[in-house]
C-alpha cells in the first residue's frame, strides 16, 4: 500500500480491503476530532482478480453476510419511455432490463 509518495508497504496475509478498512477507520477516527473540514477520499484498486472465474473471498468473509439483499428504489430500472423523459443522452441508450437480467 502507497500513501502520500511514500515507500509501498506489504501486508502479507493480508487481504486488501481489510487493510483498507483498517486504515480508513484509523483515519476517520483521528480527522472526525478535529475541528476543520476534511475529505477522506478512498479508491481501491480491485481486491481479486481471477480472471473467467467469480472472486474468491478470504475464509472469514464467506458468510459474513447471509441472504444480502439489495433496495430497489422507486427509480429501479425505469421504462424506456421514462429514460427518454429526463435522462442524460448517455443514459438513454439503455434499455429496460429483463426480469432474467435483474435475478
Amino acid at each position: 500500500m502507497l500513501v502520500n509518495d511514500e515507500i509501498p508497504m506489504f501486508y502479507d496475509g493480508w487481504h486488501q480491503t481489510d487493510v483498507i478498512r483498517t486504515k480508513s477507520i484509523a483515519r476517520l477516527k483521528g480527522l472526525t476530532s478535529r475541528q476543520d473540514p476534511w475529505f477522506l477520499g478512498i479508491v481501491p484498486t480491485s481486491p481479486h482478480v481471477q480472471n473467467g472465474v467469480p472472486p474468491i473471498p478470504l475464509e472469514w468473509h464467506k458468510n459474513h453476510v447471509s441472504n444480502p439483499t439489495v433496495p430497489k428504489p422507486e427509480n429501479f430500472n425505469p421504462s424506456s419511455d421514462q429514460l427518454q423523459s429526463n435522462k442524460p443522452s448517455y443514459l438513454k441508450k439503455f434499455k429496460m432490463l429483463s426480469r432474467d437480467e435483474v435475478g
